[in-house]
């Protein structure tokens, strides 16, 4: 299964991961070579997140058109969101103490409702 990943609105598979580098590519096939530290780094601060293609494929057309027409600052916006979100997806205790609980409440609701209408939670609507 290929590992997508989300870039500053831009979708790049991973094609391979080395000891000291990461090779991508764009939707046009163009190779992206990170070295492994900016990549991880990358990942650590949000600006970089996954999803397998087996999730792409299923996209509906809608929510592939949402997040097409999403602004850099919607993705940004939904990916700080989700990095909320995604540790009470996985069962872990939540920690960011900087969001309110019921903004909290508000974007696990919208998570929710995002996967259940489209299969798929993560979307720029969230904050919508």
């Amino acid at each position: 299964m290929k590992i997508l990943t989300l870039y500053d609105g831009n979708i790049l598979t991973i094609v391979l991961v080395g000891e000291t580098s990461v090779l991508l590519h764009t939707k046009e096939s163009q190779a992206v070579e990170l070295a492994l530290n900016t990549f991880e780094d990358l990942v650590r601060e949000g600006k970089i997140t996954g999803f397998r293609n087996k999730v792409e494929c299923n996209l509906s057309n809608e929510i592939k058109e949402i997040l097409l027409k999403a602004s850099e600052q919607d993705l940004k916006d939904a990916n700080f969101r989700y990095s909320i979100v995604e540790p009470w997806l996985r069962g872990q205790p939540i920690e960011d103490n900087k969001i309110p609980k019921r903004t909290f409440r508000d974007w696990k609701a919208k998570y929710l409702q995002a996967q259940q209408k489209y299969g798929y939670g993560y979307s720029n609507r969230q904050g919508s």
